[in-house]
């Protein structure tokens, strides 16, 4: 019995301890880093999000009827990490065209449409509203996170979709705390790994 307590259980710590340092845990909510936004769902294989006259919309940017097409990447406000802050990924005459409106910055910040539908776009403005309240339902741009590579709401049941725009390879970003959203358009993920 002693050589049980001796040898056997420390020798098993030990090694336990070894292999749960074998690989380190996942960031809850990374750092600054830079990261685009991908799309994962049912026949949705890891498209990226992208700006599109205002609004988030995913897949291939080609497809998109916007007048203002730019592709994007995300980063956290220095003063809130639940608030992203998205800019464009291109040249300097593509960055015009992402201003949101009644700004003069090229940074927009990603944010939730508050209103009446069952699904709601996920849009960009240019001003740190938190929650805000107006006649069309307000915005929501403090609600924002990272488990690992998985995009979260703090939204209580808030999830992910992807409304439909009659074309295949490009959809609309919508979100809705609805369970019956799924009904109307496709669940998806948002994560920041790309697709292998």
């Amino acid at each position: 019995m002693k050589i049980l307590f001796t040898f056997i259980i420390p020798a098993f710590v030990a090694a336990f301890g070894l292999l749960s340092l074998a690989k380190p845990l996942e960031e809850r909510q990374s750092s600054g880093k830079p990261f685009n936004l991908y799309a994962y769902g049912e026949g949705i294989p890891g498209l990226q999000v992208f700006y599109a006259d205002g609004q988030a919309q995913i897949g291939d940017m080609s497809l998109s009827n916007a007048s203002n097409k730019v592709p994007m990447y995300v980063t956290y406000s220095d003063n809130d990490s639940l608030t992203w802050m998205a800019h464009a990924n291109t040249t300097q005459s593509s960055r015009l065209a992402f201003k949101a409106t009644g700004t003069t910055s090229t940074t927009n910040l990603l944010c939730l449409k508050q209103g009446n539908s069952m699904t709601n776009p996920v849009i960009f403005t240019g001003i740190n509203t938190g929650t805000s309240t107006t006649e069309e339902g307000g915005i929501i741009t403090e609600t924002w996170s990272l488990y690992g590579s998985n995009v979260l709401l703090t939204q209580p049941n808030g999830n992910f979709y992807a409304k439909s725009t009659g074309k295949n390879g490009w959809w609309q970003l919508v979100w809705s705390t609805s369970q019956s959203a799924g009904l109307e358009a496709i669940p998806i993920a948002l994560r920041t790994n790309p697709p292998v």
